[in-house]
């Protein structure tokens, strides 16, 4: 069914005929008059609560709720509104967490228990992560075999940033994956990849290998992916197994990408095969794919969140100075956004240093 938003505004503060002879409506009644409208087309059909634009609108809605908590469309609207506030009180943060916990209890299939506005960023608000965390895995354990369940948890766990790799084992734990979902296969493989703890050498290469196995079973549903290829094969180099890693990259490309992700795609083979080259001694090969890398079109993700540097760091530690410079030139061309990061990593380069790349060594 078409969900579409009530686009009405409040009433006007006076009724028909002239202003200055009717009394102006009090702000609570306002209130009541606009939920009340939306409250009856909500029911009348499957459209949507317009989400509060102020205090008032939200209390009302809030009061609504209370008599009859199962208004799916309702909770969204407060949900949208409290995730919206900037910044919210601690009364709003209570009540946003309340209204997540309860979507994720009691109706965790749904769009908006698995939108940006229902998720917490641990490291910004534990307190508000965790239980809602414990009631996903919950979930997961229960209704992992929903599909829509299942892809809302990971859309959840996405946002964990450094405890990906904890919330990757929580769902390894609950969950047996089917054969016939490829693209959960690769879902999990994401999460784990994202952001390994490099610190840890043995974690690392443990979430790697997890990683790899998550693609390699996704393969099996689409053997031609050229991006599931290419994510296998920067799991498998993580990992610790070059020769796989570049069995998978060569692979990438015998299958022509679309034209979409061709850039990206080819961008990261050429980073991974590049860096396996220099565990076999091979600098010259090293360099050429480092360049083929940067022989990217504008138009990818390389071009908005830059290009990896992983290979270029490892050429520099190897004293190779001077096709990284090249590298960063033709990373100019594509990234035109990241001017003041190259023009600083050249410079470092220059005087023999070694840029911190920070997260492009990750992109």
């Amino acid at each position: 069914m078409v969900s579409m938003r009530i686009q009405g505004q409040p009433p006007p503060e006076t009724g028909p005929g002239p202003a200055a002879s009717q009394p102006a409506m009090g702000t609570a009644v306002l209130g009541t008059v606009w939920a009340a409208g939306a409250l009856l087309a909500a029911a009348a059909s499957d459209r949507a609560v317009a989400v509060p634009s102020n205090a008032e609108q939200a209390r009302v809605l809030e009061q609504e709720l209370a008599s009859e908590p199962a208004a799916l469309a309702v909770r969204a609207a407060l949900v949208r509104h409290y995730a919206g506030l900037a910044p919210a009180s601690e009364e709003e943060r209570r009540l946003l967490l309340g209204h997540v916990l309860w979507l994720i209890r009691n109706r965790p299939e749904t769009e908006i228990a698995g939108s940006r506005e229902a998720r917490f960023d641990p490291l910004v608000d534990a307190e508000a992560y965790l239980p809602a965390e414990a009631l996903w895995v919950e979930q997961i354990r229960s209704r992992g075999n929903d599909e829509a369940v299942f892809e809302n948890a990971l859309r959840f766990f996405d946002l964990a940033g450094p405890l990906r790799h904890r919330a990757a084992d929580q769902l390894w734990q609950s969950r047996e994956l089917s054969a016939d979902a490829p693209e959960r296969f690769s879902l999990m493989g994401h999460l784990y990849l994202a952001e390994l703890p490099v610190p840890l050498a043995a974690v690392h290469q443990r979430m790697a290998a997890r990683a790899l196995w998550h693609f390699e079973r996704a393969l099996i549903g689409s053997q031609s992916c050229p991006m599931t290829l290419t994510w296998a094969a920067r799991a498998a180099l993580e990992a610790g197994d070059p020769a796989r890693a570049r069995t998978y990259a060569l692979d990438v490309l015998a299958w022509p990408p679309a034209p979409w992700e061709r850039d990206d795609i080819l961008h990261w083979v050429h980073v991974v095969l590049g860096r396996v080259a220099l565990r076999d001694r091979d600098k010259a090969g090293a360099k050429e794919h480092l360049l083929a890398a940067g022989h990217v079109a504008k138009g990818g993700t390389v071009s908005s969140f830059g290009p990896n540097m992983r290979l270029a760091r490892e050429l520099l530690l190897a004293g190779e100075r001077g096709v990284v410079l090249q590298y960063l030139r033709l990373c100019a061309q594509f990234w035109p956004s990241g001017e003041d990061e190259l023009q600083l990593w050249t410079a470092a380069v220059e005087e023999g240093r070694i840029p911190d790349f920070g997260a492009n060594l990750d992109y």
